[in-house]
């Protein structure tokens, strides 16, 4: 559905949420049925724009204050607050790279390096700018593959 359609939620009752979603048995997922963004995330009006997933845990659990209201299934538009989980940036970051959803090493678009080739600049003798030189990469990235802070998942 096109994101920029404004679904407004007058009242904020579980009867207005529920009236909007569709609930697919297979996963137990409640997809929002309103607007999306283009990543598909729910949004909703209500005194302005909001999530859709953040009015869901509100309404059905409380108040999530300052916190980030994260999914456990990995379905944007999904608000079933069984799915859904208070957390902050570390965590969302921590269980998106868990999940699977944030590529590491070579399926990072546009990676110059493969686990391979790390594997070889970890093991070489050679000064950090010669690497740089010969993988077409810059000294500093040799630099962090070296000291664990880049390509920390290949061993």
């Amino acid at each position: 559905m096109d994101w920029t359609k404004k679904p407004r939620l007058r009242e904020l009752t579980p009867e207005k949420i529920l009236s909007k979603i569709e609930r697919l048995p297979w996963s137990g997922c409640w997809i929002w049925m309103g607007g999306t963004t283009p990543r598909g995330y729910g949004i909703a009006y209500h005194r302005g724009q909001e999530w859709a997933h953040r009015l869901s845990y509100r309404v059905f659990v409380g108040e999530p204050g300052g916190q980030l209201v994260l999914h456990s299934c990995d379905i944007p538009c999904c608000v079933n607050p069984a799915h859904l989980h208070l957390g902050d940036d570390a965590l969302n970051t921590r269980e998106a790279f868990e999940r699977g959803r944030h590529p590491l090493g070579s399926r990072r678009p546009g990676a110059k390096l493969t686990d391979e080739k790390v594997r070889e600049i970890k093991a070489s003798t050679l000064s950090d700018q010669k690497l740089a030189k010969i993988y077409g990469v810059g000294h500093k990235t040799i630099e962090n593959i070296r000291a664990g802070r880049k390509w920390k998942h290949v061993v």
